[in-house]
């Protein structure tokens, strides 16, 4: 199970490095714009909860992000401390692109794991 898990992040880590090339982002830099553009308003700290990493990693992420013009962010009214990360007006008029990525390592993924089941039977 452990070589399939490792054969996944392997090949989703390359195919969101192909994708995320013509942007000028690392796998991890598409990961967090997914996730952003899948929940916007999201704040930081759900994105670290959900991706189980680093709270650090995640606000250097975003900050890059913010200063390609991929994400902005919105006060959060009830904590100060806190903002909300919205796509940036940069992505969405290429975000098709970026669902389109999602959409192949999904199809990945389940390949894989159809190729398992089958191999469990």
């Amino acid at each position: 199970m452990l070589e399939q898990i490792n054969f996944l992040a392997r090949k989703t880590d390359k195919l969101l490095a192909e994708k995320g090339e013509g942007f000028g982002l690392s796998p991890f830099l598409m990961r967090v714009l997914i996730i952003i553009l899948n929940n916007p308003r999201i704040t930081g700290d759900a994105i670290t909860k959900r991706m189980a990493v680093d709270k650090a990693l995640v606000t250097r992420s975003v900050q890059q992000l913010e200063k390609k013009g991929y994400v902005k962010r919105e006060p959060n009214p009830s904590d100060k401390r806190s903002s909300y990360l919205l796509p940036g007006n940069l992505i969405l008029d290429r975000q098709e692109e970026i669902f389109a990525a999602e959409q192949e390592c999904e199809a990945l993924i389940k390949r894989v794991a159809a190729i398992e089941n089958l191999k469990f039977f």
